[in-house]
């Protein structure tokens, strides 16, 4: 067994998004053992039912996925696509970590603080002024993600909050550090009017009140068992071998 430290993503996280990819047609199952063999075992394993959610995946994986993704010019709205779908069946432990919190702003600060458990390379900020707070995204990677990644990571923390609290997020301002895309009316759908591309950083802004808001279904017993369990996740060493 080869072992070695690198970035390392959720096993269903990636599973997801191979799953939105071959839903879609833009890969097959048996093109993921291409990838990885740890890939294809995992998607094979989380079909026939078994558990995934403590697993990690090397952070190649998913790049890979998206690498893919980005290379068919006929689908460039897919990051949004794929970031507005709310898939509770692919819930991570970091999801189901959100769901259990009595607040967004509570959800929030544990998104910022344990992000590391959906992908060790994205990067979450949260930066409160007077009467708004910023959200503020990008990958902290060796590796340079296509910018429909970006769109996904964003577009779904926006559809997971909305999902959480049942209600319409409130956003004030929206900034992103790649072009305008053709598509731009998508974007209008999620994060409202005020939209600035060329951005020297990816922004949410939210008016402060918005953090009030509370999360349906929220469970503190539940969420410090999440807590508790999340503690041991390994990041750092992967099985890699074939």
């Amino acid at each position: 067994m080869t072992q070695t430290k690198q970035s390392t993503v959720s096993a269903i996280a990636v599973v997801d998004l191979a799953d939105e990819l071959i839903e879609r047609e833009i890969i097959d199952v048996p093109a993921l053992s291409f990838i990885s063999t740890a890939l294809h075992k995992n998607y094979q394993a989380h079909k026939a039912g078994e558990s995934i959610i403590e697993k990690r995946l090397v952070e190649t994986d998913i790049l890979s996925l998206w690498e893919i993704a980005a290379g068919l010019k006929f689908s460039p709205t897919l990051g949004v696509d794929i970031g507005q779908s709310v898939n509770v069946n692919a819930k991570g432990l970091l999801v189901n970590w959100l769901s259990c919190c009595d607040t967004l702003k509570q959800a929030l600060q544990v998104f910022h603080d344990n992000i590391a458990l959906l992908n060790e390379s994205e990067s979450w900020q949260i930066k409160q002024e007077s009467g708004y707070v910023k959200l503020i995204f990008k990958f902290n990677s060796i590796y340079t993600y296509p910018v429909m990644a970006i769109e996904r990571s964003m577009v779904a923390l926006v559809a997971w909050a909305e999902y959480f609290t049942s209600s319409q997020l409130l956003i004030n301002h929206a900034k992103f550090t790649f072009p305008e895309p053709s598509y731009c009316d998508r974007y209008v759908k999620v994060f409202g009017p005020n939209i600035q591309f060329n951005a020297h950083e990816n922004v949410i802004e939210l008016a402060e009140s918005e953090l009030n808001k509370r999360i349906q279904g929220a469970n503190p017993y539940l969420r410090d068992l999440i807590a508790e369990r999340s503690s041991h996740i390994p990041f750092k060493e992967v099985d890699i071998s074939s």
